[in-house]
This record gives structure tokens, sequence and C-alpha cells, in this order.
């Protein structure tokens, strides 16, 4: 059985139609990052990735992250 797409209302985006492989795009769009009141990143110089069947993932630069809140983690992950 094949997967059937469901069709995107108006003004909104098909995951279905991305691309595959990935795509990275640089967005100037406003990415703020806010948890419990407290800004956590705030940017207009973010990548936009998106893939065939994924949701969108951004990824921000350091110096648009708030210094002090974040700290290194000892797992790991992976991205084609």
């Amino acid at each position: 059985m094949r997967p059937r797409p469901n069709p995107a209302a108006p003004g909104q985006e098909n995951v279905w139609y991305y691309p595959r492989p990935a795509v990275a795009e640089q967005s100037f769009r406003h990415v703020r990052i806010e948890h419990h009141d407290v800004v956590v990143a705030d940017t207009r110089s973010a990548f936009r990735v998106f893939e065939t069947c994924h949701t969108t993932s951004w990824y921000l630069p350091l110096d648009g992250i708030a210094s002090g809140l974040l700290r290194p983690s000892s797992r790991r992950s992976f991205c084609e």
C-alpha cells in the first residue's frame, strides 16, 4: 500500500512535494525561540532544511543563540 498525502490547506506547504535528498536554503525570516518567557534564540540568518515527507528543520547560527543558556551534551546525532 502506498501512502496518500493529505492535501495542504491554503497557505501551507505540503511535505510530500519537498525534494529528496534534503535541501538547505538560507532564510531571512525572523526565527525566535522562547522557553518560559526567556528568549533562547533570535536570528534572521537561519537555514531551513527540508526533505520529502519530513517536517522542516531549522539550523541557527551560534551568534543567534543566547549565551549561557545551553550546555554541551554527551549525546550525538547523525544527519545524512
